[in-house]
């Protein structure tokens, strides 16, 4: 996760507004939640009903994900999701990566 930043008090004019801007530029940089994202590495998608379970170690439950590098033409959908765990299914066999933020 990206941190939080604290702000630095100062009495000079010129760095409390640079400080100012910083923390305007960070806090919208920061914001996103495509910053704060993993990348599983290759992973074979199966097309049973179960699916396949990817760990994705955010720590939360993802607000979203997507398909990287596919090795065939296959569509890819999700079944479920939790703190750990991202749950897919794909309609033909392929092996891909996930970004998952």
């Amino acid at each position: 996760m990206i941190p939080h930043f604290q702000r630095i008090a100062t009495t000079d004019g010129i760095l409390s507004r640079l400080v100012s801007e910083l923390e305007r530029v960070l806090f919208e940089f920061t914001r996103r939640e495509d910053n704060d994202s993993v990348i599983v590495d290759t992973t074979a998608i199966a097309t049973g009903a179960s699916g396949t379970t990817l760990t994705h170690g955010l720590g939360r439950t993802p607000t979203g994900w997507q398909i990287v590098s596919p090795d065939a033409n296959a569509t890819v959908w999700e079944l479920s999701k939790n703190t750990s765990q991202l749950v897919l299914r794909a309609s033909a066999a392929v092996n891909v990566k996930v970004k998952v933020w």
